[in-house]
């Protein structure tokens, strides 16, 4: 073992010892210590066997009795692993010791600031081993706590799902409810009876006894909750004009709308989708004179509702005057209530829906092993709920229902496929046809294209079927509607009185057909709706206003705000058939595609498909045409109308047969 060496001045006795240790090499077994000794007498310390230490350069033993150098006084203690008390041994006893290199002191002495900077490294990297174990253990408990989370999240969404589900279905039944008791309380206003007269009532009554007793049995339920929710979109309407009038507004009109439904999707028999759709909407207009400012919103919370309307009446203060702005005449307004039989919920289970999905897509599979894929087959059922009110004093609001049922396929192999689809919508659900019938009747359209050509560029007789068909009346309508006209973007202007379709042609207005799709009591300005011929015998008698366009135009609202109501074509006496014979050799259009209409000219191109007809026959299908003309010289060039009337949003017109249009192909 090797001792380093120490210099140590001391004092003792009142003299002065010094001694230096430079190297020392210890042999033997046991525990080696160092002693200052500089009180200890040395006559009182035994003498060294100096075999034990090896000295000198050459390490020849030191030789007995050898004189000490003053600058080696060492004191050493030497003791065995069994001795209970070491051996001492004092300076004098100490043989002189050889001086190791100086390169080696002065490196030995270098070792104090690197052993410092070691210390300092090893406390500071068990400090970041702490930081780090302190950190790892936050994490862990971090990711456990996430998992917690995102096991409660999704708790939390399936029961959010769930309660959206029981909340859609007790929302369709108490709709529902809601329209009987409102029939209940019409009728027994119309035969002047009460509800307690109901129980005597005669045999013509049965029935409405029946509907008074079951509601009275279901009053506690969802009737409640339906005659609230009625009443509040009613208060929520109240709300926001008595908000909009506080906070300076001169006039305001506003709409709340609540709606609900499901949507089931099937392709090749697998469920693709299920929706649950819910929507709410607030529209407010607000006036500041002649200055008008609207905001919309989908929260019915005190705070949204306020912030509405301050966002509304800050777009109205920047506004610039218009003079047509403003609320319709108040005696124009519709007063009362009317029952259109709008509303017809379509309680179906989901289960149901995607099985009566189902039936409908295979039944155009049953058709053809040419039907060989499909792009699916769908089933809604819809129902909303509306209230539109203004500040001076109108409110009027009902529910509606609006189902359908749809399917589309492919037919064909190869180069050559061919797809086509039908559908049919209805406010009843009682209405429809059966769903195979839909789907069989798309199986066969789609095979029936099947081998299309390509027809060579030609003038020629055309027939729009009866879908189609809704569309060419849909761009009358856009050319005699009050945007297009104060506008001047239409090539109908100045119209009224002038024979645009042929005699034979009778277009009517009937707003209030009970259950139709575009039926109304009032416009979306809360103008009364009425019964108008638009064209008689083929001369037009007036447009589509409302309230703003109309006094755009210096003319007094047609009740047309938001759109038409019911146009019924007035049909002919052939049905498709009939019309093919009639137009001997010509184009039956299917498909349109693409939307190449200038309502400024009247221009009018867009992509077709459909069949060749020879001799009133259907020769083959044609593909890849364009067909082009003026819609001016279209409506005047109407031959037929065929029976076959098919309904389309707000019109119901069966196919249309035009005396000639351009055929574009090769």
């Amino acid at each position: 073992m090797r001792i380093a060496f120490l210099r140590i001045l001391g004092f003792v006795n009142g003299g002065m010892f010094r001694f230096q240790f430079r190297s020392v090499y210890v042999i033997g077994v046991g525990a080696l210590s160092l002693v200052f000794a500089g009180c200890v007498s040395p006559q009182a310390v035994p003498q060294v066997d100096p075999a034990m230490i090896a000295t000198g350069e050459q390490g020849a033993p030191s030789q007995p009795g050898a004189e000490p150098s003053p600058s080696s006084a060492l004191v050493v203690a030497v003791g065995n692993a069994e001795s209970a008390r070491p051996e001492t041994l004092t300076v004098e006893a100490v043989p002189r010791l050889v001086p190791i290199d100086q390169k080696l002191e002065a490196s030995l002495k270098s070792f104090g600031p690197l052993r410092q900077e070691l210390t300092t490294f090893v406390v500071e990297m068990d400090r970041l081993r702490a930081e780090t174990a302190n950190l790892n253990s936050r994490l862990k408990e971090a990711d456990a706590r996430a998992e917690a989370a995102q096991s409660s999240l999704a708790r939390i969404e399936i029961e959010l799902r769930a309660e959206r589900l029981s909340r859609a279905e007790a929302d369709q039944a108490a709709l529902m409810l809601l329209e009987q008791l409102r029939a209940v309380a019409r009728a027994v206003s119309t035969v002047g009876l009460n509800v307690e007269q109901l129980a005597g009532a005669a045999p013509p009554t049965a029935r409405l006894e029946t509907n008074v007793n079951r509601l009275r049995s279901e009053a506690d339920g969802p009737v409640k909750y339906i005659v609230k929710l009625g009443d509040t979109l009613e208060s929520i309407a109240a709300d926001v004009l008595a908000r909009a009038r506080a906070q300076g507004a001169s006039d305001c009109e506003v709409d709340v709308s609540e709606g609900f439904g499901q949507t089931v999707s099937v392709r090749k028999q697998e469920v693709e989708t299920i929706e649950y759709n819910r929507d709410k909407g607030l529209g407010v207009s607000v006036y500041i004179g002649q200055r008008r400012g609207h905001a919309s919103s989908s929260d019915f919370s005190p705070a949204a509702m306020t912030a509405s309307v301050e966002a509304a009446l800050s777009i109205a203060r920047f506004t610039a005057e218009d003079d047509c702005a403003g609320l319709p005449d108040a005696a124009l307004l519709a007063t009362g209530s009317m029952d259109l039989d709008l509303f017809h919920p379509w309680d179906i289970p989901v289960e149901a829906a995607i099985d009566l999905a189902r039936r409908c897509e295979q039944a155009a599979f049953d058709v053809s092993p040419m039907v060989k894929n499909s792009e699916g087959a769908s089933v809604s059922a819809q129902t909303s709920h509306f209230v539109s009110a203004n500040s001076l004093g109108f409110m009027g609001g009902f529910a509606t229902s609006r189902h359908y049922v749809s399917c589309s396929v492919i037919a064909g192999e190869g180069d050559d496929m061919q797809r086509d689809d039908w559908y049919a919508t209805r406010r009843n659900a009682a209405d429809f046809p059966d769903a195979a019938r839909i789907g069989d009747y798309a199986a066969r359209r789609a095979l029936s294209r099947l081998g299309a050509r390509k027809l060579k560029t030609r003038k020629c007789p055309v027939i729009f079927e009866a879908p189609l068909a809704a569309g060419l009346i849909g761009s009358f309508v856009h050319a005699v509607s009050g945007g297009s006209l104060y506008r001047k973007t239409s090539f109908l202007l100045d119209s009224i009185g002038q024979q645009l379709f042929p005699g034979f042609v009778q277009i009517s207005e009937r707003p209030h057909i009970r259950g139709a799709f575009a039926s109304s009591p009032f416009d979306d300005d809360g103008v009364a709706t009425r019964d108008r011929e638009v064209v008689s015998n083929g001369v037009l008698q007036g447009y589509f206003l409302s309230t703003y366009s109309a006094r755009k135009l210096g003319m007094q609202t047609t009740g047309n705000a938001g759109g038409s109501h019911n146009l019924l074509v007035q049909p002919g006496k052939h049905d498709l058939k009939g019309l093919l014979r009639e137009m001997g050799s010509g184009l039956l259009v299917t498909e349109l595609l693409g939307q190449g209409v200038n309502y400024v000219t009247g221009d009018y191109s867009r992509g077709a498909a459909g069949y060749w007809v020879e001799k009133g026959e259907i020769a083959y299908p044609v593909e890849e045409i364009t067909i082009a003309g003026n819609l001016r010289q279209m409506l005047r060039g109407i031959a037929a109308i065929g029976n076959d009337v098919e309904t389309r949003g707000s019109k119901q017109v069966g196919s249309v047969l035009l005396e000639r249009m351009t055929i574009a192909g090769n």
